[in-house]
């Protein structure tokens, strides 16, 4: 567990596209106030294997449009 936060926020390269058939939002969660959910996308890279990639943050309003 010592590691992961130097893992948190590394930039990497990939090559791939996103597999957004498999979003899912991971929540509820709340930020600055605001009920909403992290955008939790699976990106398959050129190998095949997949990496999972929080997106970001969106409201409740927006995630269910």
């Amino acid at each position: 567990m010592a590691a992961v936060p130097e893992f948190a926020f590394r930039k990497v390269v990939l090559q791939g596209h996103w597999d957004t058939s498999h979003m899912i939002l991971l929540g509820p969660r709340v930020r600055d106030g605001t009920n909403g959910y992290h955008v939790v996308v699976p990106f398959v890279r050129a190998d095949g294997s997949t990496v999972l990639v929080d997106r970001g943050f969106v409201t409740k309003e927006l995630a269910h449009d």
